[in-house]
């Protein structure tokens, strides 16, 4: 951060550095040129063995997503194996996990994607957030009356309570997606990824003893 108060984009060094890479700057020849630039600008272009940590956090994400989609997959299969039959809501119940899980992968695999497309650092957090928050933000919405259509029942509490964090999640991402967190844009969409996969997974594992004692019992 310099006079500007931001941070510097490619834009801002890229003619400074094609400049000098030129015909043009043949005058200059072994003398140092003082900059604060920031590695930061340079981010979007980086290659090979040079990893931001942004990048390492958000594999770490998309692989925690993968592999809870394949254990929720397990568990039904389990479920089944142990003589359970699985119900239309039980489908329901696994396939909202697995959307999940999707879109925590989807997402965390949308940044450096979107990267390659030499977009500014800013605006690669901006669209991640809009487009995640949109994802869930209709799987909040949508759930309850998928929920009912499937069992005939009204939404008890503990849905809505669920939904409703599920609700502040993706807001969180919107108002990220608008750019009024400025640089911390990135921060707030990594947080607000990780905090959507731990609900999950926390719900998931209480789940577990619905799941499986019952059928258990039967055994």
């Amino acid at each position: 951060m310099q006079a500007l108060k931001r941070v510097a984009q490619p834009d801002d060094i890229g003619g400074v550095l094609a400049f000098l890479a030129s015909d043009d700057a043949r005058w200059n020849t072994g003398d140092t040129r003082p900059s604060r630039w920031r590695l930061e600008a340079l981010k979007p272009f980086m290659r090979g063995t040079m990893e931001s940590p942004e990048i390492s956090y958000l594999y770490t994400i998309a692989l925690l997503g993968i592999s809870f989609m394949g254990f929720a997959a397990i568990v039904m299969l389990l479920r089944e194996a142990l003589g359970g039959h699985l119900g239309p809501f039980d489908v329901l119940f696994a396939r909202v996990y697995m959307e999940g899980a999707l879109i925590v992968s989807m997402g965390a695999m949308l940044p450096p994607l979107l990267m390659f497309w030499a977009l500014s650092t800013g605006a690669v957090w901006r669209l991640c957030s809009g487009l995640v928050g949109v994802a869930l933000l209709g799987i909040a919405l949508s759930y309850p009356a998928r929920r009912r259509a499937t069992t005939g029942k009204s939404t008890p509490r503990y849905v809505r309570v669920n939904t409703t964090i599920v609700l502040l999640i993706s807001l969180t991402l919107l108002i990220d997606a608008t750019g009024l967190l400025h640089e911390r844009s990135g921060p707030a969409f990594l947080a607000a990824l990780t905090a959507f996969l731990t609900f999950s997974l926390v719900g998931w594992l209480q789940a577990l003893s619905i799941i499986l004692v019952p059928v258990a019992k039967l055994k």
